[in-house]
């Protein structure tokens, strides 16, 4: 129950509190407690308002999931003599939770192609000095990037693979070199 002392309710999704007895004309204020990662219907996470003999005052909050993101690099260079700088070399990239990850291609800082990882599509293709940026990855996201074998080629990953969790506002580059 609310008193001058609690002002403080806790409400899970379904719940509702009703108030009833309320003198006309009294004035009210409800805010909500922001809590990260959801974003509330209203501005300020705070309603208010004025009570009117006979008529029911209704406030519903609603709060909509909107995790924050982090970023994934994945970047590829090839070096030693007879290295080939225009292969492309297949990556097999895994995220748990099997949704779908748009990325870019860079060479530099120039867009060179665009796809989109997802279970059924697992795969993109990296040549030397190119990047794929995953540029919106729910933060605490763990990945799986795994390069597939390229003959006369050693990487610098054991078996080929590296992972990790994505941070929360953070970076997180997985280089990849290719020792001819």
């Amino acid at each position: 129950s609310i008193s001058s002392s609690n002002r403080t309710l806790a409400l899970a999704h379904g719940q509702r509190a009703v108030f009833g007895s309320i003198w006309d004309g009294t004035a009210y204020t409800i805010t909500e407690t922001p809590v990260g990662g959801y974003a509330s219907n209203h501005p300020g996470d705070s309603v208010s308002g004025v009570i009117t003999a006979g008529k029911t005052e209704t406030v519903s909050f609603l709060n909509t999931h909107t995790p924050n993101t982090g970023r994934l690099e994945i970047s590829k260079e090839v070096a030693g003599k007879g290295a080939d700088t225009g292969r492309a070399f297949s990556f097999t990239v895994s995220f748990p939770d099997g949704g779908d990850h748009p990325y870019t291609i860079l060479e530099g800082d120039v867009p060179a192609g665009s796809g989109s990882i997802t279970a059924a599509s697992p795969t993109l293709a990296l040549k030397h000095g190119q990047r794929a940026v995953f540029a919106s990855v729910p933060a605490y996201t763990v990945y799986t990037v795994t390069e597939a074998p390229a003959e006369n080629y050693t990487v610098n990953h054991p078996g080929g693979k590296a992972s990790g969790t994505v941070a929360e506002n953070g970076l997180e580059a997985v280089s990849f070199l290719n020792t001819y």
